[in-house]
């Protein structure tokens, strides 16, 4: 389910272009955003959500036009609004790096915060997350390692026979 409509996605380009295109491509261009979406989030929020959140509606809805707008409207464009577009999508995959990286926090509907994931399950195991040393590994001092002259001659001997 994609977290914007078809006519939002018509609405925020103004409907310059966007008549022409069939509502089916424009459902699986704001499938691929809202895919997109999960995959930032899903780092930090447990899902699927319970609700739409507003803001991720505005960034479906903003990343979906910029894809719209590049894969069907572009060609032939002024620069201006080209950049308008890449500026739009750039602002929203900014705002999806900061709910991931806890810059942001993600509000429902309801004006609750979205439940986050349980830090365990979304690090990597592994078998020294308990040690409390910091020198754990640091046993073996290289500094201390000393070679064994007679050792290497007969090793370069047995070798050169």
């Amino acid at each position: 389910m994609g977290y914007c409509t078809v006519d939002e996605v018509r609405a925020s380009l103004g409907n310059i272009g966007t008549l022409e295109i069939p509502d089916p491509a424009i459902e699986d261009i704001i499938e691929e955003s809202s895919s997109e979406i999960d995959a930032y989030i899903g780092i930090k929020y447990s899902l699927p959500l319970s609700s739409t959140p507003p803001m991720l509606e505005r960034i479906c809805r903003d990343l979906s036009a910029c894809y719209l707008f590049d894969d069907y409207i572009a060609s032939g464009m002024a620069v201006e609004s080209v950049e308008i577009a890449h500026r739009r999508c750039q602002r929203a995959k900014k705002k999806l790096q900061d709910l991931r990286d806890g810059k942001m926090r993600l509000i429902l509907d309801d004006g609750s915060v979205a439940p986050e994931n349980d830090d365990s399950a979304s690090k990597p195991w592994s078998p020294t997350k308990d040690y409390q040393n910091p020198h754990f590994f640091d046993y073996d001092n290289t500094l201390d390692y000393s070679r064994d002259r007679e050792m290497l001659e007969d090793i370069w001997d047995k070798r050169n026979q």
